[in-house]
């Protein structure tokens, strides 16, 4: 076995397999456990001074699930949580551009209302973090609301 032989089985055990699954545990009965599982055995066969360790990495991943299910998380937490979290900005900023659009649509354009509809445009960025997503809708509101006003 060569030095280069040695580096290559820990960098694809680490970065390949690994880094992969280490902050997405799937949920107990997924579908994911047989491409893990599939992807362990033939890491196995490819790099067996690495039995140890793969199979050290395969028990911390079960015990992960293991803890996730007790918690009662039944699904890949890292996953879930973002999706939870863009599901949360999405909803968020359709109902804030639509209570934007309410606000201020069929009102003539007074002096000050440039300034307030700006301030309130740059505090729902804000709120969003200058998303992309929330600047594409709200310059979409804003510009509707540009538009009748003519």
């Amino acid at each position: 076995m060569t030095n280069e032989e040695v580096r290559q089985g820990f960098a694809e055990v680490y970065n390949e397999f690994w880094c992969r699954y280490k902050d997405r545990v799937p949920a107990k009965h997924s579908p994911e456990w047989e491409r893990i599982y599939t992807r362990y055995t033939i890491l196995r066969k490819k790099y067996p001074f690495l039995g140890e360790t793969l199979s050290n990495l395969a028990a911390e991943l079960d015990r992960r699930m293991r803890k996730l299910q007790k918690s009662g998380i039944g699904f890949m937490a890292g996953e879930q949580k973002r999706q939870d979290d863009h599901f949360r900005m999405v909803d968020g900023v359709f109902n804030d551009a639509y209570v934007f659009y309410k606000k201020f649509h069929g009102k003539p354009l007074e002096p000050g209302m440039t300034e307030e509809m700006t301030k309130e445009f740059g505090s729902i960025l804000k709120k969003y973090n200058g998303s992309l997503f929330c600047t594409r809708i709200m310059l979409a509101v804003f510009s509707q609301i540009e538009e009748e006003t003519r």
